[in-house]
């Protein structure tokens, strides 16, 4: 008897076990996991097949260092090319083509005007996951927006301007921007380019000129054919294409890049100090990761910057102006180890002894105006951080040296 009852006992141990594990297994199927091979992405860009440098190689760039570091293949990614930010429509028609007819579970929308018709289209395609670059409507469940601090490589490229514009005795620098003040992404870029210009060359000015438009090369290059021709002699760009280092190089100036190496393009060469790139591979990673393993809501509003590897500056040209790689450095430091930030309300000042450099941090107010002709006032307070809110959503002022830059609101 006891043996028998010490058999059903261990029965019933048995029998309950294979009920939880059961039930575990019930749980975990219905966890929704996405298998290597099932998963699709649409891809909507605002540039052009084939285009090696700029915006859409920037983002075309990351997406392949994504498809790498993911295990997908190539063929599972769907991209839409030459898709305007300003047609509504066609943005729809676009996205509602990737989910009914590619089977698309995740639409990626790399350029600010697709987030109305992607905020919307999220609202009615509940399973699928939308992930919109530089805009900020969203939800909380399948839709997200991602940036990121662009702003640092910003003040990092404007400090090799301004250590060129000192060298070669031209203190006027001119910078083409997709818009103006009435973008914070704009005006942070360009308040921050001329900061990190001023830095280490007190005397610097700049003119900015707006061509109302993220794309547009033929507008990119008469701008800055326009600041060249007014005397600046080293020109930056918040704008797509390679237009404005083409307009430096043409002048026998020279330029900042943005988005890829423009120092690499042949035709512009090393009249290209720097540029001002995205490692968008950082982002697209961790997205798609997460969302293979059901975990979309862990990448939140994503906003990185220097310090996670998703901005930076690249390799300096072999005209860029001495010892700038030593000036860099410090700050580059800085970033890295959160000691100090372009908005922090703290402003860097370097001292160059015998080639010895060194940098500190001084609490002043910064000043600056809203409006073309308003009275210069206090913008950043000595020692107050600008909150993210601002510089990327409300940022609408022009620093004090800067002229040109103001939108019509």
């Amino acid at each position: 008897m006891k043996r028998k009852g010490f058999l059903f006992l261990i029965s019933l141990v048995l029998v309950s076990c294979l009920m939880f594990a059961f039930a575990g297994c019930g749980k975990k199927n219905n966890k929704k996991e996405f298998n290597k091979g099932e998963l699709k992405i649409g891809v909507l860009h605002i540039g052009l097949e084939g285009e090696e440098t700029g915006y859409s190689a920037a983002h075309e760039n990351g997406i392949k260092q994504m498809i790498k570091e993911t295990g997908l293949k190539d063929s599972q990614v769907v991209r839409k090319w030459n898709v305007s930010d300003g047609d509504e429509a066609k943005i729809t028609k676009t996205i509602v083509d990737l989910i009914e007819n590619e089977g698309c579970k995740v639409i990626i929308g790399t350029s600010f005007g697709y987030q109305k018709p992607m905020a919307e289209l999220a609202a009615k395609y509940k399973d699928v996951i939308f992930s919109h670059g530089t805009g900020y409507m969203h939800n909380e469940t399948n839709m997200n927006n991602y940036f990121g601090r662009i702003y640092q490589a910003r003040y990092l490229s404007g400090m090799i301007a301004g250590l060129k514009a000192k060298e070669i005795g031209n203190n006027k620098l001119g910078y083409v921007s997709a818009y103006g003040n009435s973008i914070a992404e704009t005006v942070s870029g360009f308040n921050a380019f001329y900061l990190g210009a001023k830095s280490v060359n007190p005397d610097v000015t700049m003119d900015v000129s707006t061509i109302g438009s993220w794309f547009d090369p033929a507008k990119e290059k008469s701008s800055a054919e326009a600041l060249l021709n007014a005397g600046a002699g080293i020109i930056g760009h918040h704008s797509d294409t390679i237009s404005v280092c083409d307009a430096a190089k043409t002048a026998g100036k020279f330029s900042i890049g943005y988005n890829t190496d423009m120092n690499k393009v042949g035709k512009v060469g090393d009249s290209v100090l720097t540029s001002v790139i995205w490692h968008w591979g950082v982002y697209y990673t961790q997205l798609i990761k997460a969302v293979q393993n059901n975990d979309f809501k862990s990448i939140g509003q994503y906003y990185k910057g220097y310090k996670e590897g998703l901005i930076d500056i690249t390799a300096l040209s072999d005209k860029a102006p001495k010892n700038a790689d030593k000036y860099l450095n410090l700050v580059k430091d800085l970033l890295k180890e959160g000691k100090w930030d372009v908005f922090s309300g703290k402003t860097l000042k370097f001292q160059d002894v015998d080639g010895n450099i060194t940098v500190e941090q001084v609490a002043e107010d910064i000043k600056g105006r809203s409006k073309n002709g308003e009275a210069l006032r206090t913008v950043i307070k000595a020692g107050e951080s600008v909150a993210d809110g601002v510089i990327q959503g409300s940022m609408d002022y022009i620093f004090d040296g800067i002229t040109g830059g103001f939108d019509k609101k």
